[in-house]
This record gives C-alpha cells, sequence and structure tokens, in this order.
C-alpha cells in the first residue's frame, strides 16, 4: 500500500472553512460494494454493524500556533511535538529567516532555536517548563487549524471548542 493510494481530488468549493453547526449536520460518505452514498452523519448509528470498530479520539488539540520575532522580524510558531520539559519540535514561517542559536521572543517568552532541521521544522527551547508553558499557550496562543482551512486573519473565539473531539481529555 502505498500513501498515494489515498489521494483523490477535492474541489477547494467543497472545503468546509468553518465547522458545521450543530456537528451531527455534518456529512458522512458511506462505501458500500464500491457505491458511494452521500449521507449525514447522525445517520452513522444506523450504519454501524455489531461487527463495526469505533475508536474515539480522545486527544484534546492545544492551542499553540502563536507568533514571536527575531531582531523585530514576524515569525509564525506552531509547536507540534514536546521533546523535553522545556523544548518541543515546531514549524515556522518563513523558515530561511530562522538560525539554530537565534533567540526567538514570544511575549514575555524567550526562546532559543537549538535545531535547526528540514522541510521548516526546528526544536525550540523554552525558558520555561511545560505546565507554564502549555498555560501560556493556552491564554496566548491560537487553534492550529488545518492548513486547508484558509481564513485570513480571522479569529474565531469558538475554534477553542469546534476543533476539538467530543471525547477530548488529553493535551
Amino acid at each position: 500500500m502505498h500513501i498515494s493510494d489515498f489521494d483523490f481530488n477535492l474541489p477547494s468549493s467543497l472545503i468546509a472553512q468553518f465547522p458545521c453547526v450543530p456537528r451531527d449536520n455534518s456529512r458522512l460518505l458511506h462505501l458500500m460494494k464500491n457505491k458511494v452514498i452521500d449521507r449525514s452523519f447522525r445517520e452513522l448509528p444506523d450504519l454501524l454493524t455489531s461487527n463495526d470498530l469505533i475508536i474515539a479520539n480522545n486527544t484534546k488539540v492545544i492551542p499553540t500556533r502563536i507568533t514571536g520575532k527575531i531582531n523585530l522580524k514576524k515569525i509564525e510558531i506552531t509547536l507540534h511535538k514536546k521533546h523535553t520539559n522545556n523544548s518541543w519540535f515546531c514549524f515556522v514561517k518563513p523558515f530561511k529567516k530562522v538560525e539554530m542559536g537565534d533567540i526567538i521572543e514570544i511575549l514575555n517568552l524567550k526562546t532559543l532555536v537549538e535545531k535547526k532541521l528540514k522541510n521548516g521544522e526546528i526544536l525550540l527551547k523554552f525558558n520555561i517548563k511545560n505546565d507554564a508553558l502549555i498555560s501560556f499557550l493556552e491564554k496566548n496562543g491560537e487553534m492550529p487549524l488545518p492548513p486547508y482551512i484558509k481564513r485570513k486573519n480571522i479569529k474565531v473565539e469558538s475554534d477553542h471548542k469546534d476543533y476539538q473531539t467530543i471525547f477530548a481529555s488529553e493535551d
């Protein structure tokens, strides 16, 4: 199996820029014996059989997107994987403006670029430990929306709730 087996064309007009309200009104694509049926998510219970398995995602998305500065130049940072108690792997834009050893200022935080990796990724070391960093992000960060959400400069407070699964409990 190749990851390209999952590629398909999806017109941008069909990509929701805001979540469906209420959630169970969202669309559900049902594949049955090579037949594709357009359904509503609220129909899911009627489609399940005793042999089906449902896996619930209980991860809670934390608002890890934040803006910093290097020598007054704006840097967009998205933390994506905790490395140690005070360092995280992050994606940054513009990647070319960031060098190993740089100090990125994020409001009252100072971070050190420990490593510059590939594909826009860096390892950042923070001057606070993880619990304090998570509290800082909860207060100051933005939700890391998927890249296909194209909202320029539109901050939506409900994103903190809308981009969580209903089972969200573990950061």
